[in-house]
């Protein structure tokens, strides 16, 4: 595996990819990521491709995130190293016109089956990246991978989630262009399913009523986790087992949740935990800004993990025992513990006060007791909890 030092524009990604298909070496896969989280996903779709000879050498790209820069370390990709692909960090991402969007989707070629290129993305296609690398490959077909963006995938509707990446913008121009984009991407994964050129790597499936486990998914990631976890000492997390986790969000560092209405919840279930003598271990989202909101649960003798080296699911899937149970509010380990290891996983939103959290949050929240109460506890008082 390279790691190229310096960021690239987009036109350098894709001059590059050109100049690999005219040197005769070529590439097979093209992956971006925006946070760990996509690279697990990376990680589980490639380490299947690479065992069914399906692909040799590739890109990825990590992308920008947002006014925070770039959120994922190359150091996750560890588990490649082996291999013949270029890490890259892109610095823009142009968008399509709407003109130009409409010529592509119309223009989607058929299908072509035999060596093929993946374009592994999360969430929803990039019409960009799909226009451009068919381009680059005429004679190859382009599948196109969906990998888990997280639980907002289910419990936003497709407006839902538009709505939550404008609100908080000010400038009407920049309202519609953000809008416009996503609506795009929406519409891809609309134009590429019916051309078949499709895969869907989502932990579930969404139907028109509800959601599915996607059990090929799940396989691929724990796989991938034990491969990930061989040959680093997770000894450092001993205190882990037998253990309450409490997963944060950034929900108030996001500006949607106010007062710390969380902590207010918290501080009850760590109470009721300490009645039992049950350590409880508080791991921080990774965008979390404030950690020092966290004190009052301190007080009460609850433990911050200071390491944020590694993503929750990697410390689960290595431990020797399992921790006693996983709390948050809809954070994505809640469902992937439970999904992966049947670790007991608890949601405390139904605790939370309605008038601190915007009301695209409470809506969120109400979406993920519906959908996730088969896999989660959604528990009504702090002594649910064990």
């Amino acid at each position: 595996m390279t790691i190229c030092e310096k960021p690239i524009s987009y036109h350098q990604l894709m001059r590059m990819i050109r100049d690999e298909q005219q040197s005769g070496k070529g590439i097979d896969f093209l992956a971006v990521a925006m946070t760990s989280w996509h690279v697990m996903g990376i990680l589980s779709v490639l380490l299947r491709l690479y065992d069914t000879g399906k692909i040799s050498r590739g890109i990825i790209v990590i992308e920008r995130y947002y006014e925070l820069g770039w959120a994922v370390s190359e150091e996750l990709f560890s588990l490649l190293n082996d291999r013949d692909i270029q890490v890259v960090r892109l610095m823009d991402l142009p968008k399509l016109s709407q003109r130009d969007f409409l010529h592509w989707a119309a223009h989607t070629p058929k299908k072509r089956t035999g060596n093929e290129c993946y374009c592994i993305v999360p969430q929803v296609p990039m019409p960009l990246i799909a226009r451009d690398l068919e381009k680059l490959f005429q004679r190859r077909g382009i599948v196109h991978v969906i990998i888990d963006e997280g639980l907002g995938t289910y419990t936003r509707s497709v407006w839902g989630f538009v709505h939550l990446c404008t609100a908080d913008l000010r400038n009407w121009g920049e309202r519609f262009n953000v809008a416009a984009e996503w609506t795009q991407r929406y519409a891809a994964r609309a134009v590429l399913s019916c051309s078949h050129h499709l895969i869907d790597c989502n932990l579930f499936r969404r139907l028109p009523m509800h959601i599915r486990i996607n059990a090929p998914a799940i396989s691929a990631y724990r796989r991938m986790y034990r491969a990930m976890g061989a040959g680093i000492d997770f000894s450092q997390y001993a205190h882990y087992e037998n253990a309450i986790i409490i997963s944060g969000q950034a929900y108030t560092s996001s500006g949607v949740m106010y007062e710390n209405e969380d902590i207010t919840a918290l501080r009850e279930i760590c109470a009721h935990c300490r009645t039992k003598g049950i350590p409880v271990i508080i791991k921080p989202h990774p965008r979390e800004m404030h950690r020092e909101r966290y004190q009052p649960l301190l007080d009460m003798g609850c433990q911050l993990e200071p390491n944020q080296q590694y993503p929750m699911e990697l410390i689960l899937a290595n431990l020797k025992e399992k921790p006693l149970g996983i709390v948050g509010m809809t954070s994505t380990p809640l469902i992937t513990a439970k999904l992966f290891w049947d670790i007991p996983t608890y949601s405390f939103a139904g605790l939370l006060r309605p008038q601190n959290m915007r009301k695209d949050l409470r809506k969120e929240m109400d979406s993920f007791r519906r959908k996730f109460q088969k896999y989660v506890k959604m528990i009504k008082a702090p002594m649910e909890v064990i």
